[in-house]
């Protein structure tokens, strides 16, 4: 049994296996214990590496003056990449323009952010739920202004296609799995 955190909200949202370990990511309001020196405001989003016998490797936060999470994190051959959600519009996110806009982070083995993107657009809420790791790069899920989406992104960042499903009211996507001929997403709608 490994813990991590300190008195203050600490949460992992989703974990995966690594070659070497497991990597778990979430939020934390802590500004202590493993994370002394690393809050960057009000909550942060965490990316935490372990190796096979549950030590931390490295921790990382990301955000700004806001609340921000990772809700989802797929290891890559070359690292992981954590998707979630940012309120923040500093620090790590100056290009943010939405109330709350979906992220993913790119990351090497070592924790250092390779690449980040934001989809969001003014007035609206926004996040990234789920990822899953393809041979050409990452397809994730979650919504957007009401919508559920499904977004593709290559091994770069840039975004290949999006996909928007839902009426009127809110739907989300909660999960997503690439399969050998495409994508199966799962979630709800009012």
């Amino acid at each position: 049994l490994s813990t991590f955190g300190d008195r203050e909200y600490d949460y992992f949202n989703s974990v995966t296996a690594t070659s070497d370990g497991h990597v778990a990511v979430g939020y934390s309001d802590s500004t202590e214990g493993e994370l002394i020196g690393l809050n960057k405001g009000y909550r942060d989003a965490i990316i935490v590496n372990y190796d096979k016998n549950d030590k931390i490797k490295w921790t990382k936060t990301f955000g700004g003056s806001s609340g921000d999470a990772f809700n989802s994190v797929a290891a890559t051959s070359n690292g992981y990449v954590a998707v979630g959600y940012s309120a923040s519009h500093d620090t790590d996110l100056t290009l943010q323009d939405g109330i709350q806009n979906a992220i993913i982070v790119n990351y090497d083995k070592e924790g250092k952010v390779e690449w980040k993107k934001e989809l969001g657009n003014v007035n609206s809420d926004n996040s990234f739920n789920s990822v899953a790791a393809t041979s050409d790069g990452f397809v994730t899920a979650g919504y957007s202004n009401n919508d559920a989406v499904i977004v593709k992104y290559d091994t770069s960042g840039n975004q290949i296609w999006l996909k928007r499903f839902g009426g009127s009211e809110s739907d989300r996507y909660h999960s997503v799995i690439a399969t050998s001929d495409g994508y199966v997403v799962v979630g709800e709608t009012a």
